[in-house]
């Protein structure tokens, strides 16, 4: 049986500390200290201890794997037993200080193997000693290192160094179809390739170069700029992406090369075509022409939206010939009805205007109610001076980012469906095991309570930190936008003029969450720089992608809008996104576990398998204490089921929650605005809100909630948006 130890902190059964003088054997004593070197206090007098034995075995596995350039963490425990003789917590002790040397079986390997802080450590107050190994630039080989201590049995480690295949996996199509004028993200991922030619781990921190084959030509290339090449870095996902911008003219052909040092370099190409007008196929509005959007795969004229009147602002309706949002004109009954006061208005939350009409619940009701200089419809409605260059040019592209916090919205079941996933990772079951050997038996209890504990990797930690505070992961959910407006010329009131009616459309490109725990600077580092514990999902326009999907992007769908230009202030309505929320929760994990591990486990119910093998841990366990015991102690049964039990609990957790057909979608519907800016452009907005101080309120809010199933809840106050037209 081949040894796998992993070995707990042994202060925990650490009771006697040895003094140089005291009494002897056969002496009254209240505490081990009262009796001399070599004896211990047992039932109030001094015994003899039995001999104690050196023992120094490796502190986890025996087997590590390893890639070229990498490094390595061996760990040996070294501790003082009295074997068959145990019958005290005294004759069970780790060993401080005690020198141990590493060196390579068979002489030094070459190729820069090595230890770079030296080839011997000392053993701390818990008995345990570490060495980093260096495996050098050498491939598909074998690295055999022992540990040794002067009266002790030597430990062997083995660390099988892989071949260093890497490839790439674009995450867009080889052959991309696109229209002028737009930006296109490029991403791409730099994984390991296996043996077999199976995906392996991600690579991290890895430099890939960006070139745009030919140079840059009709305003094409590579963002910022335009430029003909990027370097790129990977994320702890093994991800990175480039910015193309398609320029001002149709090309077929144009080409972006990735490459990388030892990998096979990939190309995307992209057909670059006129923007489509009405009838014209789409999957985005940046795919149309300005003036139309993008409706049910079509190029629509934008103005044509409206489908009633909850898409038009107050004062207004939605002409069902024209599908344009009109002034409502007073009625003897219903709509803007004549009032003398509140209590003559029917409709729910009608008030009586100044002007003696009824009015919705969000229109004016005077002239005090609408920006200055604006006057107030009888109906309700707020219309703009009789200057037409009072009125703000929002026209266009915008790149948007938004702040949400949805935490409070979330149902409650998903708060705790991690409870049992958590359970497993900290193995609180180790306290249900029991070891019936007489004397034995109560004191390596203890032991393998702690050894239960320190088998999780230490990075796992981290996983379990952020599992038992998952929630707060949406307390800073932010997102990145692509939003198109469209405000068209009306000639009636005279002069002809902008409309204070817009209409636009958005494409979500991605969102961004943060954990504190991936900053190696902890909280101070994450105040200062929130980016170093950033990590990001790929949102993609559909909702067809169940949550099983390896691939790390989430379906979204942003519906079309309505809005209006007040003043300084451009209001936004009725939007409606809706989220795969299975799919997101899925690829949020996937995406953390990558992370957390290096790229050692690349999805999430692989972790939970593999992680923790429950074989090997019963292994480790009998070996251990057939040591410890000197052979009087070799089995421990039971551990392997009830390991393998709780895992089967958390995986079926995270699938009963994850297939809940109450999370494929989640609503989020809600009302925006945002102060409008310029940039020494006249009146032409080049700023919505203030991306410098985003939470301030009077810069911008977003006011909604969401639709969760048979859940849903107001978003928190703190939510905030901004708009640039330029993304640089």
């Amino acid at each position: 049986m081949q040894k796998q130890i992993i070995f707990p902190s042994l202060l925990l059964l650490l009771s006697l500390s040895f003094a140089g003088c005291g009494a002897g054997t056969g002496h009254p004593c209240s505490e081990d200290t009262d009796c001399s070197e070599g004896s211990y206090c047992k039932g109030g007098q001094c015994s003899d201890l039995p001999p104690m034995k050196l023992l120094l075995e490796p502190w986890g596995a025996l087997q590590h794997h390893a890639y070229p350039s990498t490094e390595v963490t061996l760990k040996v425990v070294a501790y003082r037993s009295a074997g068959k003789s145990i019958d005290d917590d005294a004759h069970l002790t780790p060993a401080a200080n005690e020198a141990v040397a590493w060196f390579f079986i068979g002489g030094d390997p070459g190729d820069g193997a090595g230890f770079p802080a030296g080839a011997s450590s000392a053993t701390d107050a818990n008995g345990i000693a570490q060495m980093t190994v260096n495996v050098g630039t050498a491939q598909s080989r074998q690295l055999m290192v022992r540990a040794a201590a002067a009266g002790a049995e030597s430990s062997a480690f083995t660390i099988t160094v892989g071949r260093d295949d890497r490839q790439f996996e674009l995450l867009v199509p080889t052959v991309l179809d696109t229209v002028i004028n737009r930006s296109e993200r490029l991403r791409i991922r730099l994984v390991r390739r296996m043996q077999d030619g199976a995906r392996g781990p991600p690579v991290a921190g890895a430099s890939i170069q960006a070139e745009f084959t030919g140079g840059v030509r009709n305003g094409a290339g590579l963002d910022p700029g335009p430029t003909s090449s990027a370097t790129l870095t990977t994320d702890g996902a093994g991800m990175a992406s480039v910015r193309f911008k398609t320029g001002t003219a149709a090309q077929s052909g144009y080409q972006v090369r990735f490459s990388a040092t030892g990998v096979e370099s990939v190309t995307v190409t992209l057909d670059v075509a006129l923007r489509g007008s009405g009838g014209a196929d789409c999957q985005y509005f940046t795919d149309c022409q300005p003036g139309y959007i993008c409706d049910d795969s079509t190029c629509l004229p934008a103005a044509a939206y409206c489908n009633g009147d909850a898409n038009c602002p107050s004062g207004y309706f939605c002409n069902d010939t024209t599908r344009q949002c009109e002034l409502i004109n007073p009625t003897l009954d219903g709509v803007c009805a004549s009032c003398f006061d509140d209590g003559d208005c029917t409709s729910a939350g009608e008030r009586c205007g100044d002007a003696g009409h009824c009015v919705p619940a969000d229109g004016c009701i005077n002239n005090d109610g609408c920006p200055d200089a604006w006057t107030c419809d009888q109906c309700g409605a707020c219309l703009p001076s009789a200057a037409p260059d009072d009125i703000w040019d929002v026209n266009g592209l915008w790149f948007t980012n938004y702040h949400f916090d949805i935490s409070d919205t979330l149902p409650g079941f998903l708060t705790h469906f991690v409870g049992p996933v958590i359970d497993f990772l900290n193995l609180v079951f180790a306290a249900q095991l029991q070891i019936n050997i007489p004397i034995v038996g109560d004191i390596l209890e203890a032991m393998l309570n702690a050894l239960v504990e320190q088998y999780i990797p230490a990075w796992a930690r981290t996983v379990v930190s952020i599992l038992a505070d998952f929630i707060h992961l949406f307390e800073n959910m932010e997102v990145e936008g692509e939003m198109f407006i469209v405000q068209p010329t009306v000639t009636d009131p005279t002069p002809e003029r902008l409309s204070t009616n817009v209409t636009g459309q958005e494409d979500w490109t991605s969102a961004q969450f943060f954990v504190v725990s991936f900053c190696p600077g902890g909280p101070a580092q994450f105040n200062s720089d929130p980016s170093c514990g950033q990590f990001d999902i790929i949102l993609d326009s559909d909702i067809n992608v169940n949550y099983s999907n390896d691939d790390l992007i989430v379906d979204v769908e942003v519906d079309p809008f309505t809005g209006q230009v007040m003043g300084d202030t451009l209001r936004l309505y009725g939007r409606n996104v809706e989220f795969d929320m299975s799919q997101m929760l899925t690829v949020m994990l996937d995406v953390i576990i990558q992370i957390a591990s290096n790229g050692a486990y690349a999805d999430f119910e692989t972790f939970l398998v593999d992680a923790i093998p429950c074989e090997d841990f019963q292994y480790a366990i009998d070996d251990l204490f057939c040591d410890i015991t000197d052979g009087n102690v070799c089995s421990v049964p039971g551990i392997e089921a009830i390991c393998d039990a709780a895992a089967i609990a958390a995986v079926n957790a995270l699938h009963n929650t994850l297939s809940d057909v109450r999370l494929k979608v989640f609503d989020l519907e809600f009302d925006q605005r945002a102060l409008i800016h310029n940039n020494a452009l006249g009146h032409t907005a080049s700023i919505l809100g203030n991306p410098d101080n985003p939470r301030s309120t009077t810069e911008s809010a977003i006011m909604g909630g969401t639709e969760f199933g048979f859940f849903g809840g107001e978003l928190d106050p703190d939510s905030w948006w901004f708009g640039l037209r330029d993304r640089d």
